[in-house]
């Protein structure tokens, strides 16, 4: 996944949104849970005004783009449900949100 990395209303905080939007950790699912940035490029919105969104994507070498794909793979199964239980995956990540919650 790209997406554009706008100012947010948060001082030093981005938003895949738009501007003014929302920190990413308060717009996705399970931010405490999946490392989102280890697989989404983020490309800054000054980058994209000036125009080198696709130099951007055409910079990243081979290595970047597999380290991003498996940084995906490992947050697979905490994005879906696993209905026979063989491992954490989304309703699992919502129960730990919902105690850490609770814990506060």
């Amino acid at each position: 996944p790209v997406v554009v990395a706008f100012p947010s209303h948060v001082p030093r905080e981005v938003s895949w949104w738009a501007p003014g939007g929302p920190p990413v950790e308060r717009m996705v699912p399970f931010a405490d849970d999946v490392d989102y940035r280890s697989f989404v490029v983020e490309v800054p919105l000054h980058v994209v005004e000036a125009g080198g969104f696709v130099d951007v994507l055409v910079r990243m070498g081979a290595a970047e783009l597999e380290a991003r794909r498996a940084a995906m793979r490992r947050a697979r199964p905490l994005l879906r449900f696993d209905f026979g239980g063989s491992g954490p995956d989304a309703f699992t990540a919502t129960l730990r949100q919902v105690w850490r919650f609770l814990d506060r």
